[in-house]
């Protein structure tokens, strides 16, 4: 899956077709609806941990519903991981569906993110990322202010 892992105790669930090594992949596929807003969170890390099924993986022109046990968790690299990977990780773009009956649905969202002032290299160019300068990028990118980062 593009840009995502899904963990429970360091293992994946296993499924009746190929998956890439500690990645779990669901064999359903959705026709993409473009009235579904999908955006990556423009952060390094996303670690979400819903409390009902709705999350879905933008994969092309199709949604993969991403499923967790009661003791997984989902792990969406972001556009800075992007960034500091020269590219090699790309950004795990989705969306959250709404349900035909209304029912209750949150999400535990942890962000993570290095220090603003910190100098990084990409992983494999080793040139410097101007951080503040992609941190804003992404944020401004989703209609926000400019973040003060010092």
């Amino acid at each position: 899956m593009d840009g995502a892992l899904l963990i429970g105790h360091i293992q994946c669930r296993s499924f009746s077709h190929a998956c890439e090594p500690s990645v779990c992949c669901i064999p359903l596929h959705l026709p993409l609806d473009t009235s579904i807003p999908h955006i990556e969170d423009g952060h390094m890390l996303s670690f979400i941990k819903p409390t009902r099924d709705g999350l879905v993986l933008v994969r092309g022109s199709s949604l993969e519903p991403v499923r967790l046990l009661e003791n997984e968790i989902a792990i969406l690299a972001g556009s800075l991981l992007t960034e500091l990977s020269d590219y090699a990780i790309p950004a795990a773009y989705h969306a959250v569906l709404t349900p035909r009956t209304p029912m209750p649905r949150s999400s535990l969202i942890y962000f993570v993110n290095p220090d603003a002032e910190q100098e990084l290299t990409g992983f494999f160019r080793h040139q410097p990322i101007a951080l503040s300068a992609a941190v804003n990028a992404r944020h401004t990118g989703f209609g926000n202010h400019p973040l003060q980062l010092t």
